[in-house]
């Protein structure tokens, strides 16, 4: 059975985690073991008990939730106390923006870790559904819009067009 790490993501900000409990329960339906790190969604309003109730298992530490798993999942790209913590040989899903970041991404690659750039998915209509930039773009822009219209002192009209 593979198994999936989700750790809890340590860059100062973020919110997001890189499973729902939605996407939790379509993995475990598919019968991969699911181990989340204790307190990785409470930021996104996730609970522990919301993950165990689809049949994630909780895992308190860090590091043997990286140690063990086939694949983990992540936002961020890993500082390199975790890239030292993943299994060597195992996998990697996360955005790595590795032009910028191409010394992790050569430690990765000593340590055998295959990886999956989030970040590299191209942007063509057979891979939307994939699409993290553009998901996360969309989000950003629609944020923007209502952080604005917060400091307008006037009436913002809401106005949909297709």
């Amino acid at each position: 059975m593979v198994s999936v790490f989700i750790p809890k993501e340590t860059h100062e900000g973020e919110n997001r985690v890189a499973a729902t409990p939605d996407t939790v329960k379509q993995m475990v339906k598919k019968g991969v073991k699911v181990v989340i790190q204790a307190g990785a969604g409470l930021s996104s309003h996730f609970s522990d008990d919301d993950y165990k109730a689809l049949g994630a298992t909780i895992e308190p530490e860090r590091e043997k939730g990286l140690a063990q798993a086939d694949l983990v999942m992540q936002i961020n790209i890993p500082d390199a106390a975790t890239i030292n913590a993943i299994r060597e040989g195992g996998s990697l899903i996360s955005f790595l923006w590795a032009f910028e970041n191409l010394d992790a991404v050569k430690k990765l690659n000593e340590r055998k870790i295959s990886m999956f750039a989030m970040d590299a998915i191209p942007r063509t209509s057979r891979a939307q559904k994939d699409d993290a930039l553009s998901s996360q773009a969309n989000l950003a822009g629609y944020k923007a819009v209502i952080v604005a219209a917060n400091h307008l002192h006037k009436i913002l009209p809401m106005m949909m067009t297709p």
